[in-house]
């Protein structure tokens, strides 16, 4: 009788080389670094191995978006919506993010010098900008009664928080991710709670 083949340790091994590959593409993105070389050096394969699990560029992007999607520490949208205190929905919002930026910070940096170039990280890029924006609305609701134009506070809050800003004060600044968080969410907590102030000010005058 013949024996049946087994491709269970193919297949596994298989496994195994790929995650070796887009674990060593993800650490290299985070340096700016997306030749195929680079990886298969670093990954310890040849570059027919690299080229066999991930024919093109963007299907390496794909795996290294996914890998980064799993582990990174994204901000726990059920907690900051159950978090009732405006200021305490602010610190959360802006630790977390930041968290999440120093993370992937130079995966992020590298996907925005190449998003030009690949649709994967057009979408990443998007999908990353839009969960920005619900915790940006998500503030936004707890401070209600803010002085018009609402648009000016949000934009103000919006652009604080943006990976751009994380990084020139990271990178260019030279402060810690603890430094960096901590100013931010003083400036913005002074903006805030100064605009909140001005609103019960003129609410008194008019009573």
């Amino acid at each position: 009788m013949a024996r049946k083949y087994d491709s269970t340790r193919r297949e596994e091994a298989a496994k195994k080389t790929r995650e070796a590959i887009v674990e060593a593409a993800f650490e290299l993105h985070g340096l700016g670094i997306i030749e195929y070389e680079a990886v298969a050096e670093k990954a310890n394969v040849s570059l027919a191995t690299v080229r066999k699990h991930f024919p093109t560029r963007e299907a390496l992007f794909e795996g290294c978006t996914s890998w980064g999607a799993h582990n990174a520490p994204f901000p726990d949208l059920a907690l900051l919506r159950s978090t009732e205190d405006p200021a305490e929905l602010l610190r959360l919002c802006v630790s977390q993010t930041f968290a999440l930026y120093e993370s992937l910070f130079g995966q992020m940096w590298t996907g925005l010098t190449y998003v030009r170039e690949s649709v994967v990280l057009q979408r990443v890029t998007s999908d990353l900008t839009s969960l920005v924006d619900q915790l940006a609305d998500l503030v936004m609701e707890r401070w209600p009664e803010l002085p018009a134009p609402a648009a000016e506070a949000r934009g103000y809050l919006r652009g604080l928080i943006s990976f751009l800003t994380y990084r020139a004060l990271r990178h260019d600044g030279g402060l810690s991710p603890e430094q960096t968080t901590e100013r931010i969410t003083e400036a913005l907590l002074r903006y805030f709670e100064g605009l909140e102030s001005s609103t019960c000010r003129k609410e008194a005058a008019r009573a």
